[in-house]
């Protein structure tokens, strides 16, 4: 149970949008969705679609920039972390595996 109202679709993608504009001015230490990365979409998609892309392209981007990082490049080497991106499925309380280039999986 949470006290937040519900929101629409296209109001939580604009949310991971305003968030990644927050992260680029230094005023959030996490980053949500860019611009860019929406531009491609197809608005004419149904809304609950456009934002099922719009996390797990989050998700994939976030596992990215971690294994591109120094520290993760590092951990990784040294054998002690496995980078792994997923999403959780509230509907089903299952996890979804992400498969993606330079992601491990499993």
């Amino acid at each position: 149970m949470h006290d937040q109202p519900d929101i629409t679709a296209d109001e939580a993608l604009q949310r991971l949008i305003d968030g990644n504009e927050r992260f680029l001015r230094g005023e959030s230490r996490v980053a949500g969705l860019s611009r860019e990365a929406v531009a491609g979409l197809d608005p004419g998609l149904p809304p609950p679609v456009r934002l099922a892309w719009a996390i797990e392209s989050n998700v994939r981007s976030t596992a990215c920039r971690i294994l591109e990082s120094p520290e993760g490049q590092a951990r990784v080497a040294e054998g002690r972390v496995k980078c792994v991106g997923a999403v959780y499925e509230i509907e089903t309380g299952r996890v979804r595996i992400l498969e993606a280039p330079g992601l491990a999986s499993g």
